[in-house]
């Protein structure tokens, strides 16, 4: 197995410690063998090359390793023989469909470039059946499309809410294991509907296994995987390939840019010079637009695909420092400010822009951006293909 690295930076620290000792601990009872990556990481201060997208490392790094472990098979260890006597709960996948008070034109479908499941958009109060009464509950699966929105599920002993933020299929769980489903338990969405699929049950019979864990104790401890089974000489050269791709970034970034600032510093002119008294122009120098026409000039190349994600990535550094300036500017004199787009006398005209291919392919790429979690940029290319198709329709 791997020992993979947490690039989100959204990730407690101190719960990414007590998740990898926790690991390593089973490891050396179950006898697993590993990889330990995320110790790499940290001993050589790599955590910042593995964030492309802030969740994901390289794939060629994974690949690599991969090829490793195909190659070494033979060296690898059996699992050490442990007699452990089944006597866990009875688990049941429970399906919203067998829930009661089910509304049937609340089903949709969801697909994404890793699954597709049939959803209930949770309006309504749901109760279950009586087969289900007595099982307690483990865990949500849902999958929500709208911020601020918040699950609940309320029965005789206590509620239990859980905010939903994301736009994507998941599963959380309720780690109150106190949540026994009564003829009075009902599961509900607040503020906007939520994205339903199922629950995890198990009955309350059963080891739960609550192991007291000294956890404070556990993080500190220095647990040294068993030389059979660790082998992390399979590791490619990591920090020997950040140093080439430092190097090549280096020398050739200014250069892949240079054409782009020209670009900038020309189109800058023009709008200081019209910005004031032009819709057109202001809307010209909004983000979407500004990544529209850089991606329009750089797809008609294969240098220009080559370099385009740092073209893109420099555009939306240079807006979002542009937007302080401008910030700071008009907080020391209020009088800079613009005025609104609607009081230009080509306002009207102006709006023909955000219709522009330039424009819609700027919104599409910051929506996956926002959206990247949920498979936002693999949904990015059949997003363009679909843009493209309809401005090619539309002049036709």
């Amino acid at each position: 197995m791997f020992s993979f690295p947490n690039p989100q930076k959204w990730h407690n620290i101190q719960c990414s410690k007590l998740v990898y000792a926790l690991h390593k601990k089973l490891i050396n009872k179950y006898g697993f063998n590993i990889i330990d990556l995320n110790e790499y990481y940290l001993k050589k201060n790599l955590y910042d090359f593995i964030r492309r997208d802030e969740a994901h490392g390289f794939d060629f790094i994974t690949r690599e390793i991969g090829e490793k472990i195909a190659n070494n098979i033979e060296n690898f260890s059996l699992p050490r023989k442990i007699d452990i006597q089944n006597d866990n709960p009875n688990f049941i996948a429970l399906n919203v469909k067998e829930m009661k008070n089910i509304d049937e034109n609340n089903f949709k479908n969801k697909t994404s470039w890793l699954c597709q499941e049939e959803i209930y958009e949770l309006k309504n109060e749901l109760k279950f059946k009586s087969i289900y009464h007595n099982n307690i509950i483990l865990g949500v699966h849902a999958w929500n499309n709208q911020d601020n929105s918040e699950i609940k599920i309320k029965n005789d002993i206590g509620n239990f809410n859980r905010n939903l933020n994301h736009s994507f299929s998941f599963f959380f769980d309720t780690y109150n294991r106190n949540i026994k489903i009564t003829k009075n338990t009902t599961i509900l969405s607040k503020n906007n509907p939520v994205g339903f699929v199922g629950l995890l049950l198990a009955s309350t019979e059963g080891n739960y296994h609550n192991e007291n864990i000294d956890f404070k104790a556990l993080i500190k401890e220095n647990i040294e995987i068993e030389k059979e089974y660790n082998f992390n000489h399979l590791m490619p050269p990591i920090e020997w390939y950040k140093e080439i791709i430092d190097e090549y970034c280096s020398i050739m970034d200014p250069i892949k840019l240079e054409p782009l600032q020209n670009q900038i510093n020309t189109l800058k002119t023009q709008l200081s010079n019209s910005q004031a008294n032009s819709a057109k122009a202001r809307i010209q120098n909004q983000l979407s637009y500004k990544l529209g026409q850089a991606m329009i000039e750089n797809s008609k190349s294969i240098l220009g695909y080559i370099r385009m994600p740092y073209v893109l990535s420099y555009i939306k550094d240079k807006h979002k420092q542009e937007q302080k300036i401008y910030q700071e500017k008009i907080k020391k004199d209020p009088s800079l400010k613009l005025p609104p787009l609607e009081s230009y006398a080509d306002y009207n005209e102006a709006l023909k822009f955000k219709e522009h291919l330039s424009y819609k392919l700027g919104e599409a790429l910051i929506k996956a951006n926002n959206n990247w979690y949920g498979g936002g940029y693999i949904k990015l290319w059949f997003e363009i293909r679909r843009i493209k198709k309809e401005f090619k329709n539309k002049k036709a």
